[in-house]
């Protein structure tokens, strides 16, 4: 489902889906012109409406089902109620585009400031107001706004996504929030295909025009092995590593199996605690033990 402000994109994007034949199981609606808070809004209601009917009729309790959101807006209408709103539904995700420079702009000019209560769920936006220094002005967007999707919007995990101009300053961030850590993980993954460097930045000055895919041909996984090896002395399964990696350590698990953990046990620095059926070296399952040592 699309929502489009602008009259003349909404018609091009109907146009465009005409010929488009959607994936297998999915359904594409008719998009809508009109703005995002609002068309989100009468949807949420009508759909909870809908919910609190068939409900009543038969019984049983209904909830929405899991929705992935992608926010990118033009402007700030986009208000956190309705993010938090979105998420409370359990299994949902959001990919929210935050843009730096209108927003620094914004944020020191009168007759904004409902717009960015309602973006922040707070007022303490205009504590950048205190800050000179335009880099520190962007971490304190960047911060305040994730910390608010975790304490206002209930969202576990966050990761975010720096894109930087040709002027090789932060353009935007792309920032992703989940209640499930392998959401975390999975979206990690994809992002080191574009960065392998962990820092999570697309720069257009180094790659101007396009965005370049890089494989892990090239990469070294003896960084992983270090942050694992901290582990030591510790008895994990395969599902504690991978949680470990993804939330506390800045790498992917691609290639857990093959490059961190099967190079390790060869070094003698993991041993494994579960047995083994088929192969000599193995992980073949989550719930597989191995002890670092």
């Amino acid at each position: 489902m699309f929502i489009e402000k602008e009259k003349d994109r909404c018609d091009h994007l109907k146009n465009l889906l005409l010929n488009y034949t959607p994936p297998p199981n999915a359904d594409i609606e008719k998009p809508i012109c009109g703005l995002f808070d609002q068309e989100v809004t009468r949807l949420l209601d009508s759909i909870d409406k809908q919910i609190e009917q068939i409900s009543l009729e038969t019984g049983q309790k209904y909830h929405r089902v899991p929705t992935f959101a992608f926010i990118d807006p033009f402007g700030y209408k986009m208000p956190m109620s309705i993010i938090k709103r979105i998420m409370s539904t359990p299994r949902s995700e959001i990919l929210v585009t935050l843009i730096i420079p209108e927003l620094k702009r914004f944020c020191s000019n009168i007759g904004w400031e409902h717009s960015l209560n309602e973006l922040f769920a707070t007022n303490d936006w205009n504590l950048i107001l205190q800050i000179d220094n335009p880099d520190e002005k962007t971490n304190f967007l960047r911060n305040l706004y994730i910390g608010q999707l975790k304490n206002y919007a209930n969202i576990n995990h966050i990761l975010y996504f720096k894109m930087i101009n040709k002027n090789n300053q932060t353009a935007y961030f792309l920032i992703f929030g989940t209640n499930n850590w392998r959401g975390i993980e999975v979206m990690k993954n994809a992002m080191w295909e574009i960065d392998p460097t962990g820092n999570y930045t697309f720069s257009d000055l180094s790659h101007p025009g396009q965005i370049t895919l890089m494989d892990f041909g090239g990469f070294n996984y003896k960084s992983i092995q270090n942050e694992v090896k901290k582990l030591s002395g510790q008895e994990l399964t395969i599902i504690e590593i991978r949680k470990y990696i993804t939330l506390e350590t800045p790498y992917p698990t691609k290639r857990l199996k093959t490059e961190i953990l099967k190079p390790m046990e060869l070094n003698n620095e993991l041993i494994p605690i579960s047995p083994r059926k088929i192969s000599k070296i193995s992980y073949p399952d989550n719930n597989f033990k191995v002890k670092i040592l």
